[in-house]
């Protein structure tokens, strides 16, 4: 137990940089998921069907197979780039903090003094939120 103690007292350093280290671990967790893609896109660019599968699928099948699974693996490759860019952009600029102040500053703008509580401010927070999401995912 003592342990856990230590470690939180170290982690709970003022300059502790969060940002880089939750930055870190997305980039790797990126670079992983990305390199297991490129492994399966390998595996789907054979073109003869494997022993196993012989009596099961025939050859114009197992192709079709193939080049669906390559055509949905590119895509996957553009996609999580994508994701990946947005989600370090919205960490390194600091959007979420930026859109609750700006949700914060709307509700005492707009709303009436009843809604100024935290439950208020949350659900437009989220809701702004998922608004540029959706705008952001449009094609």
């Amino acid at each position: 137990m003592d342990v856990l103690k230590r470690l939180g007292r170290w982690l709970d350093r003022p300059l502790f940089p969060w940002k880089k280290l939750i930055i870190g671990f997305s980039l790797g967790h990126y670079l992983f998921e990305s390199y297991l893609s490129f492994r399966q896109y390998r595996v789907l660019q054979r073109i003869k069907v494997p022993k196993t599968l012989e009596n099961e699928v025939d050859q114009t099948t197992f192709n079709k197979s193939q080049d669906y699974g390559r055509a949905k693996a590119r895509f996957g490759f553009a996609s999580g780039l994508f994701n990946q860019i947005q989600s370090l952009s919205i960490i390194h600029y600091d959007v979420y903090p930026k859109l609750w102040a700006l949700t914060g500053l709307w509700l005492a703008r707009y709303a009436p003094a009843r809604f100024s509580g935290e439950i208020s401010h949350s659900l437009l927070f989220i809701f702004a939120y998922s608004f540029a999401e959706t705008l952001i995912g449009l094609p």
